[in-house]
């Protein structure tokens, strides 16, 4: 108890609400929007000045570019025609402008490192999670095949697989790195817990963007705290992880053959299926074809659906048009939805952080600007709270964080 008094002493009221905020995601993000609601109210007790307030407000921050995007949705409005999709639509997405004014208002103290520690203990708690419903539908549910409920979605219940393995491959790149840097034996358990979990998900996302990341950090850090051999050695034995996998797991290389197939031999008109490698060429085809048409403003923000679904049902593809699809792809969707004048803010969001990180020498910047930026190309991951709500959390909480430490002369190169 007094080891927690200590590691909380300089924190305000709303560190603890990003605190809770931060450690509920992975596993129950329906209490976000009432987290922040009390967020919002921790201003009634200490708030920042506006001078420090409206700092963050620049053409070099996040801050100012989340609520640009947010601002081009709001008009995308005027030439809209289904009003009620519009509506709902800014509602989800109001996040993209309220964590950036209550983040820069509140005043709050929480370190880079407190907040690693935050994720990684969330995503455990996920994980213990997921593997204990799976262990008791195994017990309980005998009649199915048991061993399905550590697989795919029955693995993730509690969101979408693609989310929760993006989360776990960050989570397995913090902990590598925290490995390098205090050399404790925990981070290499928790990396393995996590990266095993991302497989488990079989999200070929997830499971793409953790290897091709995985691989050149392990040798950069290892030479940087090793030897060039050493990250040789832990790469060539990354590599023959991927292969055992591949191997061990039939449905994951099935996956990747169809992934594979689908990316250079699918049809993308008078194709009804709904395969998922498959749906994601056709439907990343159909938007291509309705962002060239509308390029400068989109479609509106309220016929993004619409538009997708009549193209698609146009072109014959009556699969993905009867599932009305997303894009599958962040910036298709974001680029059919509201042309340049969306897709250009959306892409300065990372631009500046990742700026930023890499200014600052923030490893952990640069690991979470990467998977963010790399899974959007895979998921129209802002579509939904448990995606726009931790994305918009953890950018601009980092960016705070590295902003402050070069402010005040600290140095947060590979920090522990």
């Amino acid at each position: 108890m007094t080891g927690l008094k200590k590691y909380t002493s300089e924190w305000l009221a709303a560190d603890y609400i990003l605190a809770l905020l931060i450690l509920l995601f992975p596993a129950y993000n329906r209490l976000m929007p009432i987290l922040i609601v009390f967020l919002g109210l921790s201003l009634l007790r200490e708030r920042k000045g506006l001078k420090e307030f409206s700092s963050l407000f620049n053409f070099r921050s996040p801050f100012l570019w989340f609520v640009v995007f947010y601002s081009i949705h709001v008009m995308g409005l005027l030439y809209s025609t289904d009003l009620s999709y519009a509506y709902t639509d800014l509602g989800i997405k109001a996040s993209f402008i309220i964590l950036p004014v209550l983040l820069a208002w509140a005043n709050w103290k929480m370190s880079m490192r407190q907040v690693i520690d935050l994720l990684l203990s969330g995503l455990f708690a996920a994980c213990l999670i997921a593997y204990g419903y799976a262990v008791f539908r195994s017990i309980y549910n005998q009649e199915d095949n048991h061993w399905a409920y550590f697989t795919e979605s029955y693995f993730s219940f509690f969101m979408h697989r693609s989310y929760f393995a993006t989360y776990l491959a960050l989570g397995t790149l913090l902990a590598v790195n925290r490995y390098f840097t205090s050399r404790s034996k925990l981070w290499i358990f928790l990396a393995l817990l996590f990266s095993v979990s991302t497989v488990l998900t079989f999200s070929k996302a997830g499971i793409i963007l953790l290897f091709m990341i995985m691989i050149p950090m392990v040798i950069i850090l290892s030479a940087r705290h090793y030897s060039i051999k050493v990250g040789l050695v832990l790469s060539g034995l990354t590599v023959a992880g991927v292969v055992v996998m591949f191997t061990a797991i039939p449905t994951i290389k099935v996956r990747f053959s169809k992934m594979i197939e689908g990316a250079t031999k699918v049809r993308t008109v008078n194709n009804p299926t709904i395969e998922s490698s498959a749906s994601r060429a056709i439907m990343w085809s159909t938007a291509m074809g309705l962002f060239s048409e509308n390029v400068v403003i989109g479609v509106g923000t309220g016929d993004v659906s619409n538009a997708l679904d009549e193209r698609n049902l146009e072109l014959g593809n009556t699969g993905v048009a009867e599932k009305s699809l997303n894009a599958h792809n962040q910036y298709l969707n974001t680029a059919v939805q509201l042309g340049l004048a969306g897709l250009i803010p959306l892409l300065l969001i990372f631009i500046t952080s990742f700026v930023r990180a890499v200014k600052t020498k923030l490893i952990e910047g640069i690991l979470l600007t990467l998977i963010l930026f790399l899974t959007l190309m895979f998921e129209s991951f802002l579509e939904t709270q448990a995606g726009i709500i931790p994305v918009t959390l953890l950018l601009l909480l980092f960016f705070s964080i590295s902003r402050a430490n070069e402010t005040s002369h600290t140095h947060p190169i590979l920090s522990t």
